[in-house]
């Protein structure tokens, strides 16, 4: 198993922990607000299997669930989401929006997320989920036997970023970008915005 984790533009100074996993770490040197798309892009282009994970740093996928997971085959077209657990009651409750299993291959024919969001908040992640539709992927949840949790051991009132959920400027690009995919067909309502940011990029790779 491989960990690709990206700092996306933060300026907070750290050491890259020395652990004994595979860890490709990535810091991306412009910051971009609501710079997610782009985030998840490179993480992606890092990343060297063909069956990814992709989240947020909130979510705690336990280790009998990721053993189960690998032992799953290829993704092919199917675009999964996983359930998540309470942790104190056992309840088993909808997974999050933008927490995806895929194929790594079929992430870069539907081209990835679009970052023409990027730089405002929301819509990059519903989008992502219709046009991979619109291309013939088809979304299904895992088992309720994979699933994850949301971590507690986070202060999110303290950990979460001041920056606004405004949607005022995104919802339209994502209006139009509904429009064209419907009027003009496959191929469109996707910019093809990827990796639009400056760099350099810094990286481990490898065991550490």
């Amino acid at each position: 198993m491989q960990f690709v984790i990206v700092d996306d533009g933060s300026p907070i100074q750290y050491q890259i922990p020395q652990l004994p996993i595979n860890l490709t770490w990535i810091k991306v040197d412009q910051d971009i607000r609501w710079n997610q798309a782009g985030a998840r892009n490179v993480g992606v282009v890092y990343a060297r299997a063909d069956t990814i994970l992709l989240t947020d740093l909130d979510h705690e996928v336990p280790v009998d669930s990721m053993r189960k997971l690998i032992a799953r085959g290829s993704c092919g077209k199917r675009l999964y989401k996983m359930y998540r657990e309470e942790p104190d009651t056992g309840r088993i409750y909808k997974g999050h929006s933008n927490f995806f299993v895929m194929s790594r291959g079929r992430f870069f024919e539907c081209f990835g997320y679009d970052e023409e969001f990027a730089g405002h908040y929301g819509a990059e992640d519903q989008r992502f989920v219709k046009y991979h539709k619109a291309r013939g992927t088809f979304q299904c949840y895992l088992p309720k036997s994979i699933r994850c949790f949301e971590r507690q051991d986070i202060d999110r009132k303290r950990s979460y970023h001041s920056l606004a959920r405004d949607l005022s400027f995104n919802t339209p690009v994502d209006s139009r970008k509904r429009r064209e995919l419907a009027e003009q067909g496959m191929g469109h309502g996707h910019s093809r915005m990827f990796l639009n940011f400056t760099g350099p990029f810094s990286w481990i790779n490898g065991w550490a």
